[in-house]
Order: structure tokens, then sequence, then C-alpha cells
């Protein structure tokens, strides 16, 4: 499901943010991306649990955020596998919520906040501002049931957003 991105990406913090979001999507939209992620889940309810999924996420996640250490936009102070273990715990804690609240129809919000969060407290001031913490174009683009915006399906809270982007 998840994979590597390139050797080194010329921005590895906007790479990480639009790994999540790009992950947030495939869990709303393709079928066997969420029967992966329950079945990963049920599997820990009921015997060990399997830990190589997440491994394999947070060995994506943290050698993303060696790349920002050393592009200057992460702190350094952080070890990136401490940072890349809070980030995955904390995306697959958010998305597990909002499959209970919303059934995940505001997850790309919620991922949104947690982006926030995480902006304050662990990306260098100079590149708060320069780095898109909101979806790829891709996702503000892709088809949601009943929600049309600015000549696109997206969800209301996706609009808002990106109208509180512009």
């Amino acid at each position: 499901m998840l994979t590597a991105p390139p050797e080194e990406p010329a921005n590895p913090l906007q790479s990480l943010v639009d790994l999540t979001y790009q992950v947030a999507q495939m869990l709303v939209d393709n079928v066997r991306v969420r029967a992966s992620i329950r079945l990963v889940i049920e599997h820990a309810s009921f015997t060990s649990p399997l830990p190589d999924p997440y491994l394999a996420w947070i060995d994506v996640v943290g050698g993303l955020l060696v790349q920002a250490q050393r592009a200057g936009q992460v702190r350094r102070d952080m070890p990136a596998g401490d940072l890349a273990r809070l980030i995955v715990g904390s995306f697959t804690g958010v998305q597990l919520v909002a499959e209970v609240l919303t059934g995940r129809k505001d997850l790309t919000e919620r991922l949104h906040d947690l982006w926030v969060v995480l902006r304050s407290s662990v990306v260098t001031p100079r590149h708060r501002e320069t780095t898109s913490w909101l979806p790829p174009t891709a996702v503000l683009a892709a088809p949601t049931p009943d929600r049309v915006v600015g000549g696109h399906d997206a969800p209301p809270a996706v609009a808002g957003l990106a109208a509180d982007a512009g």
C-alpha cells in the first residue's frame, strides 16, 4: 500500500504532508485499503499485532523527516524516528476517530488539524509558511458524492480549507 517517495524529493516536508493526505484519500475512496486497515486493526484485537504495516509506514515517514531535517525544514532536536512514530500513531488515531464519528467524511479536515499542531511544534519557523498544509490538488478534486465546490467535487471541509488558503 505505502511505498517510499523518490530517494531525495525536492521538498521532503511537502512530500510528507502530501503523502498523509493521499493515504487519507485512499482510506475514503479505496475499499481494499479500508479492508487492509481493518484487518490489521482487528487482527491486533484478537492475536499478536502485525507490526509490519506500521513499521513500513514509520520507515517511510522517518526517511522523509531525516531529509526534511537536513533541508532545515524540521527541528533537528527531535529524533526523526520518534517523530515518525508520533506522526504515524497520530494519523492512525485521527483516521480511527474520523471513521467512528463521521464515517471518515471529515478525515481531511481532521488531518489538517493535526498538521496545524505539528507545524507549530516541529517545523522550523521559516518553513511554516512555505509549505502547503492543504491537501494536494489531486485530493481536493477527488470525487465525493453530493458535494460540489468550485466546479470540483470535494468534501465541505476541504472546500473550506481551500477558501481559507485563497
